[in-house]
């Protein structure tokens, strides 16, 4: 651990950007039909624009970290306290004490407080992933202490407590009590017990994860191998000169680093730990299709998670989705001109810690009665293909 930290000693030291852009996982740069905009909502010093890539202008930016937290696709990566920092200096602090407290950078803590403090520049900047994970440690509840968030310029108090929300209603799962508080916990309040002893599969935490939850294509989760991976092309990234060409990927799909952080956590549970299925969220989600579904293959095409995927054969082809990679950027929504695709929270949890892939629709082959082609619908009564039917329309 002391090597560890004197590496994230050089890496603060080091001439790199503050948050990092990958311009090249927006929604909006993949599609011109992407709606999504929570970068540029959340963002209060106006200080983000997307036109052909996403830019930050520098002199606008106060580093608050409200982009990362709301961005569904990982589109930009905190470097200056990384995800990657905060679990280090958790860690450090686990190992001598069943709380941990993250603060604003404005706030002052009595001097007894201080030994198990994270400051970070907002506490907007704390994701629903960063938060849970936080519990693979032996703390018994965490404790957000803001600053005066009323009057702060970066607005960030309303989704500090939305972040708070859904981190509880997913711990809530597991156990009924509340785990994450914002700037005071009574003392009855306080849990008896750490979640980590409650939860946790034992057996699981000792291979220290090695069930496979796809970054790229076959990536592995964050373990401490991993953590090495990624503090090392931080400080590469420093020595390079043209950013611009740093941040581009090979490949276009990569799932974000807060959800790799969150799967890691998820895959030590024990299942038989559940003492409910359904909760009230908006991290994990649920993708339906109807069957005005031609099966086009755009959404799963596009989709920066590979959250959906099309299985191809002669005479069928099957829609597969993955709830646990799915974000919920509804780039796939976005982009389906039949208006074939709907979202909602997802209900089924168990799917979840489970890493399934479930069969959403199938298609099987056709020959449309009108212009003779082969095209692919569910088993209805449909007899015309796409095209054709979409002709008829018109001219009714």
């Amino acid at each position: 651990m002391f090597y560890l930290n004197k590496l994230f000693n050089l890496i603060s030291n080091l001439d790199i950007e503050s948050i990092k852009v990958k311009s090249h996982l927006c929604t909006k740069i993949r599609s011109p039909h992407s709606q999504c905009q929570r970068c540029i909502k959340n963002c209060s010093q106006d200080a983000i624009t997307i036109k052909q890539e996403v830019n930050i202008s520098q002199e606008k930016c106060k580093k608050c970290g409200q982009c990362y937290n709301v961005c569904p696709v990982g589109v930009f990566v905190i470097q200056e306290s990384s995800d990657s920092k905060l679990i280090s200096d958790a860690e450090n602090i686990a190992n001598f004490d069943q709380e941990l407290v993250f603060s604003c950078q404005r706030v002052n803590l009595k001097r007894n407080m201080r030994k198990k403090e994270i400051k970070v520049n907002c506490l907007a900047r704390l994701s629903e992933e960063i938060l849970i994970s936080m519990f693979k440690f032996d703390f018994k509840y965490l404790l957000l202490k803001s600053g005066k968030c009323a009057e702060c310029e970066l607005s960030g108090l309303n989704l500090i407590k939305e972040s708070i929300k859904n981190s509880n209603n997913i711990l809530s799962l597991f156990n009924n009590k509340k785990r994450i508080w914002l700037n005071e916990i009574k003392d009855n309040q306080i849990p008896s017990y750490t979640l980590k002893s409650l939860i946790f599969n034992e057996e699981e935490i000792k291979r220290d994860g090695t069930k496979e939850y796809p970054t790229k294509a076959n990536d592995e989760v964050i373990n401490r191998r991993e953590l090495f991976t990624f503090l090392k092309s931080e400080i590469k990234g420093s020595f390079i000169k043209d950013k611009q060409k740093s941040n581009r990927d090979n490949d276009d799909t990569e799932l974000p680093i807060n959800r790799r952080i969150l799967l890691s956590f998820i895959q030590q549970i024990s299942k038989n730990k559940l003492i409910k299925n359904t909760v009230k969220q908006s991290v994990f989600w649920d993708v339906k299709l109807s069957i005005e579904c031609d099966f086009c293959g755009i959404c799963a095409k596009l989709c920066p998670n590979s959250a959906l995927k099309i299985i191809k054969e002669e005479e069928k082809k099957e829609v597969l989705f993955n709830p646990a990679l799915c974000t919920g950027c509804k780039l796939c929504q976005d982009v389906c001109t039949l208006d074939a695709i709907q979202f909602s929270n997802q209900e089924k949890m168990r799917m979840v810690l489970n890493n399934e892939q479930i069969s959403i629709l199938r298609g099987f082959k056709k020959k449309c009665l009108n212009c003779g082609d082969d095209f692919f619908a569910t088993e209805d009564e449909t007899v015309k293909c796409f095209g054709c039917s979409y002709q008829t329309k018109l001219m009714n």
